[in-house]
């Protein structure tokens, strides 16, 4: 059941949510060719830090909370009380967040100096006005997590799979139309468009299921405030974990113009591939082990744990062979034009292939996090995170200064797996054996996958590498050739040695 359900729905969200990889691989072709890597662009990063710090940590964190509350709710109190229950939700929420953004903006000039002392005086202006403008992302895209669980709670998974389309493509469209005319502040413009259209539709949808929007504005009710009191651990680890992009802007703003936005971007496109071809296992399988941990079937929950972890390791290694090998190609066919030069893109590249590991052992961490928060258990996941950010700061002061702006892929690489290892070992504390053992077989047939897979990916980019010409033709045979074999390879060896099977093909058509 565990597997077929995964599949599913997996399937369902990493194919829509691919589409938003493709959709913010354009933003930032757009962005890249209009602005280049430099003070503009360093600018933009520094003032989106906050805004996307809350915003992700609500993205990330709320379903964790809001899903296993809500599937109870609707099985002990009926449909109508948790349409109730989340309405008090989103009045609560956007009173909290827009209570911030109101804060963030007196504070302005002060949040982004601090952050990035090492800026030209006309960059820190410029990232002041920006940040007055993307500090409403905190309230718009703050809120849309709240619907997002509602839809997760009644096992539907693809409008909230669309969220990353629909707000890249308004940014898309307004940057290309505008970009000469209001120069950087278009991108501010476009984030803040796309995030309005992606509320939107999410309402519109929780209204089909049922949900009816109205204040309800409740203080002292003992369950909102038990909620919301359960924020503050997740919310105090992801607020811990990503400081660290304040640390990077810190020490990067000091490396020279670009450093930052170079390692920004590479940390996107690491964050999105992830993100989009594997969050949605995360996503999909909080739900059912929710179902399980509420009917005491822990023997079922750690089967569906398995069944995850499997499914992610399945996916992960091909995909960061894939980013290792077809890393410079990418990069220069997605983004070589305007300001950004062939240079950049075997830079960004080189960051990008460092930052593998956080594709496998990041999801590894959501995954062994989900039966603390089935069982609205908050603080447990918060240990791993204050190992995160200690192992991740002290790694990065140790590399920053001897390996430029590669320290902080590496320190992140290296802070992601101890994190994996951690949880690892705090599930296994908390709930018996996992089972490790029975992956035994599944890893030896993957490490003879993998190993004709890299041989696969190695030999397309050695054919690859012959086409020197910088035409488009050219560029894409060294991006598409060893793509094919790798991938074709890898499909391959997967029903050769029955990795991949009939019942798989199933469970992914079947809905």
């Amino acid at each position: 059941m565990s597997t077929k359900y995964l599949i599913k729905n997996a399937s369902i969200s990493t194919f829509w949510r691919s589409f938003g990889i493709v959709t913010g691989a354009v933003l930032d072709a757009v962005i890249l060719a209009h602005f280049g890597l430099g003070g503009e662009t360093d600018a933009l990063f520094a003032s989106l830090a906050i805004p996307l710090l809350v915003s992700s940590a609500l993205d990330l964190q709320t379903p964790k909370i809001l899903i296993p509350v809500l599937t109870r709710c609707t099985e002990d109190e009926g449909n109508e009380a948790a349409c109730e229950l989340v309405k008090v939700l989103l009045t609560t929420f956007a009173l909290i967040l827009g209570t911030l953004v109101l804060i963030l903006t007196v504070f302005a000039h002060f949040l982004i100096r601090i952050q990035a002392p090492g800026f030209q005086a006309s960059t820190l202006q410029l990232g002041v006005r920006l940040f007055l403008i993307l500090a409403w992302l905190t309230l718009f895209q703050g809120l849309a997590p709240v619907l997002q669980s509602f839809l997760f709670s009644r096992h539907r998974y693809l409008v909230p799979s669309l969220s990353k389309l629909m707000t890249t493509v308004p940014a898309i469209l307004i940057v290309t139309f505008y970009h000469a005319r209001f120069g950087i502040y278009s991108v501010a413009m476009g984030f803040i468009f796309g995030s309005v259209a992606q509320l939107l539709l999410l309402m519109i949808t929780a209204r089909k299921q049922g949900l009816t929007f109205g204040l309800r504005w409740r203080p002292r009710d003992a369950r909102v405030l038990g909620i919301v009191k359960s924020f503050g651990h997740p919310l105090l680890g992801h607020g811990m974990s990503e400081s660290k992009m304040f640390v990077e802007n810190f020490l990067a703003s000091s490396l020279g113009g670009g450093n930052l936005s170079v390692l920004r971007y590479a940390s996107r496109i690491i964050e999105a591939i992830s993100g989009v071809l594997l969050g949605g296992i995360v996503t999909s399988t909080l739900p059912l082990i929710s179902v399980y941990a509420s009917e005491k079937k822990f023997g079922e929950m750690k089967k569906s744990v398995l069944d995850a972890i499997r499914l992610i390791l399945f996916l992960a290694l091909p995909i960061s062979c894939w980013l290792i090998f077809t890393g410079t190609p990418m990069m220069v066919l997605l983004f070589e034009r305007g300001r950004f030069s062939g240079a950049d893109a075997a830079h960004t590249a080189l960051l990008i292939a460092l930052l593998t590991p956080y594709v496998i052992f990041g999801r590894l961490i959501g995954i062994t996090q989900t039966p603390f928060y089935a069982r609205l258990d908050t603080k447990t996941p918060l240990l791993s995170v204050i190992l995160f950010f200690a192992v991740y700061i002290s790694t990065i002061w140790l590399l920053s200064k001897s390996m430029g702006i590669y320290g902080f892929a590496i320190a992140s690489s290296f802070a992601s797996v101890m994190t994996a290892v951690t949880m690892s070992a705090l599930l296994h504390r908390a709930f018996g054996p996992l089972g490790w053992k029975g992956l035994k077989k599944f890893g030896v047939r993957m490490a003879f996958v993998m190993g004709l897979t890299i041989c696969a990916f190695a030999l397309g980019h050695t054919i690859g590498g012959r086409f020197l010409s910088e035409s488009l033709a050219a560029k894409l045979i060294r991006f598409l050739v060893p793509t094919a074999l790798g991938f074709t390879a890898f499909l391959g060896a997967s029903v050769g040695f029955r990795l991949l099977g009939r019942h798989h093909l199933d469970a992914l058509v079947t809905r």
